[in-house]
């Protein structure tokens, strides 16, 4: 149990198991919807490393692609204890880091079939929700295929990384205004539904404003090539014309592009390193690390008490550091401590001695008093 422990909080294991949620695609908190999805990928990649020595570089694309499925098809949310009991069970008699590897390829095999791709994931991706597996899936997808925000120069992953803050500068936009849908009669749910979403910088949806995509898409669209442009919609998963279209049409055949470029996603995951592909490797990783490392399960200082250090202690060493709070602890009730003793007193009891003169230390008073005797 003790050796479990150590492995579980060891911070060498922990950061190589957020290279593989970088390598899935999932760059901030906010894109992991399934906390129960991130603790039995952990222990999946703890087995593999710690128990049977997979390759570091073979064994981040396999936990990359299990957190993924494990994400995009809620695999631990109905129950989870099962679930994860059964994928144990498969790994009963496995020895060697082939079969491992080879155990998890064929369980992701039996879940992401044709049918999924074509027809289950289409249908989930018909939700307005705002935080939906597939809709976070989508979104790793665009990260990893490095595709641009809409009608924009700028990469997605850019925006996404938990090192930049600039609020508003990126916004979820209506393709179809929601004024002219609500017009036409459709109801909310169809109007807020993912495939209707695009981020765009927040200038170009103020310019963009209630305006049919039939009267803004040329404008936006004027100061770049008809390649680029087409890229843009390709990597958007927008269909070709797709301002022209009607609504419920729009809607299907986005939906369409949007399982595909998921699945595109699924396969790249197989051969990008770190996080991110070699011509991509000026993003920095580390940053990404140090703000997943914040949700970890485990307490990432060695505080005894279990809390956080505070920013003047990490520069003491680690041996004072431990007992860094308990000083504190110590100082808070001794003056609480002085206070009380003070108030106890009451006010009608006269002070021992007025302040300025000097105590007559021959009469002698008790410890109440807060005097002592003199020796």
């Amino acid at each position: 149990m003790k050796n479990a422990q150590e492995r579980v909080l060891n911070l060498d294991n922990w950061h190589g198991f957020l290279r593989c949620l970088q390598q899935a695609g999932f760059r901030t908190r906010r894109m992991v919807i399934s906390n129960t999805a991130l603790i039995y990928s952990y222990v999946l990649y703890l087995i593999g490393r710690t128990e049977l020595n997979v390759g570091e570089r073979e064994l981040r694309a396999a936990i990359a692609q299990w957190f993924f499925m494990a994400s995009l098809t809620g695999r631990y949310t109905g129950s989870p204890e099962s679930t994860m009991e059964s994928d144990l069970a498969l790994l009963r008699g496995v020895g060697t880091p082939e079969a491992f590897l080879a155990t998890l390829s064929n369980a992701k095999r039996v879940v992401l079939t044709n049918d999924f791709w074509e027809v289950t994931l289409p249908t989930d991706l018909a939700t307005s929700a705002s935080r939906s597996p597939s809709l976070f899936a989508f979104e790793a997808a665009l990260v990893l295929l490095d595709a641009p925000v809409l009608f924009s120069n700028t990469k997605l992953r850019e925006w996404l990384d938990p090192a930049v803050k600039q609020p508003n500068a990126l916004e979820r936009h209506h393709l179809f205004p929601k004024s002219q849908l609500a017009k036409q009669g459709f109801q909310d749910r169809q109007i807020n539904q993912i495939a209707n979403y695009a981020y765009v910088e927040w200038q170009d949806n103020r310019s963009i404003s209630n305006h049919p995509p039939s009267e803004y898409v040329p404008a936006a669209s004027n100061p770049f090539t008809d390649e680029q442009v087409k890229a843009m919609y390709q990597l958007n998963a927008l269909p070709e014309g797709w301002e022209q279209m009607p609504y419920d049409e729009f809607l299907r055949e986005r939906r369409m592009l949007m399982a595909r470029i998921i699945r595109a996603n699924r396969q790249r995951t197989r051969c990008a390193r770190s996080g991110v592909d070699s011509h991509r490797r000026r993003i920095r990783p580390r940053r990404v690390q140090v703000h997943l490392a914040n949700q970890s399960p485990h307490r990432p200082e060695g505080r005894k008490d279990g809390r956080r250090d505070r920013p003047h202690d990490r520069r003491l060493p680690e041996h004072q550091r431990r007992y860094a709070g308990g000083r504190r602890r110590r100082r808070r009730q001794s003056r609480r401590h002085r206070r009380g003793r003070v108030r106890q007193r009451g006010q009608d009891e006269p002070a021992p001695h007025q302040p300025g003169e000097q105590p007559d230390w021959s009469k002698g008073v008790d410890d109440d008093s807060r005097q002592l005797r003199r020796p």
